[in-house]
């Protein structure tokens, strides 16, 4: 089963954020996968592409967006154009900052394949915080170990969002069936998962595993528990 990761990029190149969330995908114990990185009409274009060259792994394509669709709904439109342009019968989105665990994505190919009922799995998140105090930098580092999928998640799951845009893998068909991404919310990815629910794909599954690892400077995402996807 091939897996379509869909990356969007502005400046990510810039800070070497991209070349290292590349490298995650590059280094997976899984082969059969594609590589889409779109970017948001980003002045990196020419860099990147020189970057891909220099690579040379045909499995990882580059398309700049002639538009920037802007931070109203960061990165959604770009990810929509990668999945239009996905050939894998599954789909995932890493936001060009973060990475993946060597083991991801064969986990959760060998989730599906055990299991073809399956719509999404996902894993556990490595949250890397690095913040400034005084005139030091300082890092933090924690494992957010995901709640099982259950019945009473999935109502949970209406008023508490604990699934980032990176961590779950899905099938093409959930996705279409539910209407795909919507720029028009700014938490695109809970409408997406939400909508997954609502039009019936909603056998999720959670692997104990550690798939992505997020790097922020501001923990207000992870600590806020209840929130609408608006």
């Amino acid at each position: 089963m091939k897996i379509s990761v869909i990356t969007s990029t502005y400046r990510e190149y810039e800070t070497g954020e991209l070349q290292r969330a590349i490298a995650s995908v590059q280094t997976q114990t899984l082969k059969d996968w594609e590589l889409i990185i779109i970017g948001d009409n980003t002045p990196c274009g020419n860099a990147i592409r020189a970057l891909l060259e220099e690579i040379g792994d045909k499995r990882i394509v580059f398309e700049n967006q002639l538009v920037r669709a802007g931070i109203s709904s960061p990165g959604t439109i770009p990810k929509i154009k990668g999945v239009e342009l996905s050939a894998g019968e599954l789909v995932a989105f890493l936001d060009a900052d973060n990475t993946y665990f060597p083991d991801h994505l064969d986990n959760c190919v060998k989730a599906f394949q055990s299991d073809p009922t399956l719509d999404l799995v996902y894993g556990n998140t490595k949250i890397i915080f690095n913040f400034q105090f005084a005139s030091f930098k300082h890092f933090l580092s924690f494992t957010w170990h995901k709640p099982d999928w259950s019945a009473k998640r999935a109502k949970l799951f209406q008023r508490s969002n604990f699934l980032d845009m990176s961590e779950p893998v899905f099938t093409k068909k959930a996705y279409n069936d539910s209407g795909g991404l919507s720029p028009a919310y700014r938490a695109s990815d809970w409408r997406l998962w939400l909508k997954m629910l609502k039009c019936g794909h909603n056998n999720f599954k959670h692997l104990n595993h550690n798939g992505i690892t997020y790097y922020t400077s501001s923990l207000q995402h992870h600590l806020s528990r209840y929130h609408h996807p608006s």
